[in-house]
């Protein structure tokens, strides 16, 4: 709980800078399609196809500055395919993506004014955890699926990724872009090497502009 308040107050502080920065600013909807997978898992894994969305923040650092950052507020969908094993694992994050964004624009390139690369981390907090069964459409809470396994697992209530990606915004209405996420952490906490697994996401996004 400690943590959990820690980092609430670290998001207000930083979207209370954000909110006084001078450039020009956009703020909306956002959502898109995830391809995730896990790192570290013993059996073949292949990815799934889910879903993001949510709010977004971005302002300039000044009104000429090809710099901007964005703030995000995704509820978004993570896991694997163990297609092998006729399983899917499925984990629904409530994410904070803090993107920094550099415009490739100049005047000898005005055909990349509105494209940018963007660079990150991302916070994010476990909302759920399922094991499903791909043939018989059950699923069990994947607590008390490690537990069975070994009652030492416990699932990682917070996840950290550092990510990178491009984009492109269209008239400061729309934005498209992609990025890769990789995961810094296990979700799974044991003593046991065994249970290092991480996510390990590509995003395809769209979003639009108030």
């Amino acid at each position: 709980m400690k943590k959990n308040l820690q980092l609430l107050v670290i998001c207000i502080c930083l979207c209370g800078i954000a909110h006084a920065q001078p450039g020009k600013t956009m703020y909306g909807i956002k959502g898109g399609l995830n391809l995730p997978n896990i790192k570290g898992l013993h059996e073949e894994s292949m990815t799934l196809t889910t879903f993001h969305g949510g709010l977004f923040y971005n302002f300039a650092f000044a009104p000429q500055s090809r710099g901007r950052a964005q703030f995000e507020l995704l509820y978004s969908a993570h896991g694997a395919d163990l297609r092998d094993d006729k399983q899917e694992i499925r984990l629904n994050y409530l994410a904070l993506p803090i993107s920094l964004q550099l415009g490739l624009g100049r005047s000898d390139r005005p055909f990349l004014d509105n494209v940018y690369l963007e660079g990150g981390m991302q916070f994010g907090y476990l909302a759920a955890a399922k094991m499903k069964d791909t043939e018989t459409k059950e699923s069990i809470d994947l607590q008390d699926y490690y537990t069975t396994k070994n009652p030492d697992a416990k699932l990682s209530k917070i996840d950290a990724a550092v990510f990178g990606g491009i984009g492109i915004n269209l008239s400061y209405t729309y934005q498209i872009s992609c990025r890769y996420l990789y995961g810094l952490n296990s979700f799974v906490n044991s003593s046991s090497t065994e249970y290092d697994f991480s996510n390990s996401v590509f995003q395809l996004s769209m979003a639009f502009a108030f």
